[in-house]
């Protein structure tokens, strides 16, 4: 399956929170520290179908009180391993980012789309998910 990640760097603070996020932000590291994903496209309630090509659009939001960590985007389906993942390092600080996936969505009952933070020598940061349900059909 071929899939990209376009990352880019937004430094809007305009960026509001969705009510639906399963897991709220999780500051495990400390106090200054913490992840969200503010935005996500298409909506997770959206009914997908397997073998739909799909721009998938993940805006998430950090701050960091450490020189730098790790940001990971997967898409996977149940706990196998991911099909798309993508990596970047995070800098001390706050910021939003946007990463742009486009992929065929897969012959499953549904994917995960999950970003987490990790900060090498301090810990776990945070983790969001956001589950994708896959109805019946396709093209």
């Amino acid at each position: 399956m071929f899939a990209f990640v376009v990352p880019s760097t937004v430094l809007a603070d305009d960026v509001k929170p969705r009510p639906e996020s399963r897991l709220a932000p999780a500051p495990l590291a400390g106090p200054q520290s913490s992840l969200s994903i503010v935005d996500i496209e298409p909506d997770p309630n959206t009914q997908l179908k397997a073998g739909e090509r799909i721009k998938l659009r993940v805006t998430i939001r950090y701050v960091l009180e450490y020189d730098e960590a790790n940001l990971d985007l997967a898409v996977q389906v149940g706990n196998n391993e991911p099909f798309i993942k993508h990596h970047e390092t995070a800098a001390q600080g706050s910021e939003t980012r946007i990463w742009t996936v486009e992929f065929k969505v897969p012959q499953s009952q549904g994917f995960d789309v999950i970003v987490t933070m990790f900060a090498p020598g301090h810990g776990f940061i945070g983790m969001e998910d956001r589950p994708y349900r896959i109805g019946s059909g396709g093209r």
